[in-house]
C-alpha cells in the first residue's frame, strides 16, 4: 500500500562537469600477435537516484533519447531521436536493468588523450555517431525510466576543441559541459 501511495522518485544529474580521469588498457590480436595499449581518458558520468528510501525502483535504464548538432545558423538541430540505453558504470558486474534502491552512475562518453570523444551506449545504431575527432559541440537529451517511475529529462550541451589535458581544471577549458 505505502509503494503504491509514495511510489520511487527517480532524480537524473550530471555527477561532474570536471568527468573522472582514468587509464583504458586495450588488447587487440593482429596476425597471431598479441598487442596491448594505454591511453589517458577523462569519463563523464550521469548519476541516477530514488530521492526516497523506500521503495526501490526497479528495471531501471539511463537512455539517450536525442541528440542534436549545430545547424548552418548554429541552432541545435536534431541528429538522432530514440531511446538508446547507456552502460552502467562497471556494466560487466550489473544486470542491464538495474535496481535503484541507491544513487548509480551510468557511464555517458568518454575523451582521451588520442583525441577523441566516444559514448558508450550498449550499442551503436548505424544512425548514432559514436565518436567524435576534432572539435566538437553537442545536445544530448537524456532520461532515466524504470518500472514504476521515469525521472527528470536533463538536457546537457557539451562543446570539446578537439584538444586533450591531463589537468582537471585544464580539461576544463578543452571540454565544456553545461546543464541549462
Amino acid at each position: 500500500m505505502r509503494s503504491w501511495l509514495y511510489p520511487p522518485v527517480l532524480r537524473l544529474d550530471l555527477l561532474s562537469v570536471a568527468g573522472e580521469a582514468v587509464r583504458i588498457d586495450y588488447k587487440t590480436i593482429q596476425n597471431g600477435q598479441l598487442f596491448e595499449r594505454s591511453v589517458n581518458a577523462r569519463y563523464y558520468h550521469l548519476h541516477v537516484r530514488n530521492t526516497r528510501n523506500f521503495p526501490a525502483a526497479t528495471d531501471v535504464q539511463v537512455l539517450i533519447t536525442r541528440i542534436e548538432i549545430p545547424g548552418p545558423s548554429g541552432d541545435p538541430q536534431l541528429a538522432y531521436v530514440g531511446e538508446l540505453p547507456l552502460r552502467w558504470r562497471h556494466q560487466e558486474i550489473y544486470p542491464i536493468l538495474r535496481k535503484i534502491d541507491r544513487a548509480t552512475d551510468a557511464d555517458l562518453f568518454y575523451v582521451t588523450d588520442e583525441l577523441l570523444l566516444r559514448f558508450t551506449p550498449l550499442l551503436v545504431p548505424n544512425n548514432f555517431v559514436a565518436e567524435y575527432r576534432g572539435p566538437s559541440r553537442f545536445w544530448i537529451t537524456a532520461v532515466a525510466h524504470g518500472t514504476e517511475a521515469a525521472s527528470n529529462v536533463i538536457r546537457i550541451e557539451v562543446a570539446w576543441d578537439g584538444q586533450w589535458d591531463p589537468g582537471e581544471a585544464e580539461m576544463q577549458r578543452h571540454l565544456t559541459i553545461r546543464v541549462p
